[in-house]
């Protein structure tokens, strides 16, 4: 293929064509499929990379191992009188809370002496994900997991906080 001079898009009611150096290059269907063919490739473009994105974010999503556990809590603002931690890492944690915040909002999670700046990442009916401002210390989660132990966790889940030293 050649350089042929600029081109010119002449359309009619029925037949679509493009005119090369004052050749006519592609008329009706093929122009049409020529179309269609790179809508399908940019759309292809567009699924591949927003699953390559989702992959990444994927990875990096838990870079802690959650800790089941059961601990009462307060929070600021009051969620209700019965705000539970069922799991917990050094970085957020999942909340039993009804009604649960929405993503977004802050909220301090108060227990015995700590005090947990979050901000809320998903919430459901019954449960939230909070995301700590502030790494959890070693030794405060490991009171918390001492503190409130849990029988049965769900799979994939660690169940003894020595083995996050």
């Amino acid at each position: 293929m050649r350089w042929a001079g600029p081109a010119t898009l002449i359309a009619g009611p029925a037949v679509a064509q493009i005119e090369v150096g004052g050749r006519m290059a592609l008329q009706g269907d093929a122009l049409r499929e020529i179309t269609v063919a790179l809508l399908i490739g940019l759309a292809l473009l567009f699924v591949s990379g927003a699953g390559a994105i989702l992959a990444a974010r994927l990875r990096i999503r838990r870079r802690e191992k959650r800790f089941p556990c059961s601990l009462s809590v307060r929070t600021e603002p009051p969620f209700g009188d019965r705000v539970r931690i069922i799991d917990l890492s050094r970085r957020g944690a999942r909340l039993r809370i009804v009604p649960p915040p929405v993503p977004g909002t802050k909220v301090r999670i108060i227990w015995q002496d700590l005090r947990l700046d979050t901000t809320v990442v998903w919430s459901g009916e019954v449960f939230a994900g909070v995301r700590l401002h502030r790494t959890l210390p070693a030794a405060a989660m490991r009171r918390m997991l001492a503190a409130g132990p849990v029988r049965h966790a769900a799979p994939g889940m660690v169940t003894r906080p020595e083995m996050q030293a």
